[in-house]
């Protein structure tokens, strides 16, 4: 099959993105903006699941199946990060630093 014909301009317009950066173009008034209190709750969050996952990692069924080097390494990095966490929630000031 030969394909000597040139693409329709649909066909550009659809490989380009066009219809997608149009789209998007015409939502962004309608976005949410970002909001300080909804950035914390949701930074909250994560601490709170951070927690949940240092416990679990404390677990004694944890501390009996899982290599304690392994296990070691894994309570380190999550401690780092909810305390990097912590820092981030309590570093937010304004709406601008808000992510939503």
């Amino acid at each position: 099959m030969v394909d000597d014909d040139p693409p329709s301009p649909d066909d550009v317009r659809h490989r380009s993105g066009a219809r997608e950066i149009a789209t998007a173009r015409r939502l962004l008034p309608f976005l949410p903006t970002p909001n300080l209190r909804r950035a914390k709750s949701d930074l909250a969050k994560v601490i709170r699941k951070m927690i949940q996952v240092k416990q679990t990692l404390s677990s004694r069924k944890a501390k009996r199946t899982m290599p304690a080097s392994r296990r070691d390494a894994l309570l380190a990095a999550t401690g780092g990060l909810h305390t990097d966490l912590g820092t981030l929630r309590s570093a937010l000031r304004c709406p601008d630093d808000a992510l939503r």
